[in-house]
């Protein structure tokens, strides 16, 4: 999933990453397939998402997926698209929707606050950055004014009153 349409990456972290790692494994031991032990960016690489809606700073839908690469093909394919708030799994191989694996019902939790805590935090940095731009503005604003102020130097009207 490309982060468009108001959808935004999370970056896997170290902090998050055996979160996501331990996710992973229970996926793949709960629908009988070879467990992998590593995230990496060929083989079993994940994708963290969430979308925000324009007038909230809550995620509406957190997404993880996990994709896998083709041997001698230079193609990924999903596998898994986990639906962190609908707590079900998506198997792209099968094409069908399953219910997460109870162990990790706590993990996608910290997902979903991860994703939170990064909506709000990229939030407020847009916040900031429109604070300095109006705070930019007024003072370019009063530059100007003052500038114009400086144009209206009382020296010209003396000079102009000896001259009429």
């Amino acid at each position: 999933m490309s982060p468009s349409n108001g959808w935004e990456n999370v970056p896997i972290t170290s902090s998050i990453k055996p979160t996501v790692l331990k996710i992973m494994q229970s996926v793949y031991q709960h629908r009988n397939l070879i467990v992998p032990l590593q995230l990496d960016r060929w083989w079993n690489r994940p994708c963290f998402t969430y979308k925000v809606e324009e007038d909230s700073s809550t995620p509406s839908a957190v997404i993880l997926e996990f994709h896998e690469g083709e041997p001698d093909q230079p193609v990924q394919r999903l596998h898994f698209m986990i639906f962190v708030n609908q707590q079900t799994v998506y198997d792209g191989f099968r094409e069908e929707d399953f219910a997460i694996p109870d162990n990790i019902a706590h993990d996608l939790l910290e997902l979903q606050n991860v994703a939170l805590r990064h909506a709000r935090g990229r939030q407020q940095s847009i916040l900031r950055v429109r604070q300095q731009m109006a705070q930019n503005e007024q003072a370019a604003e009063r530059r100007k004014e003052e500038a114009i102020q400086v144009s209206r130097c009382p020296v010209r009207e003396s000079v102009s009153s000896r001259l009429f």
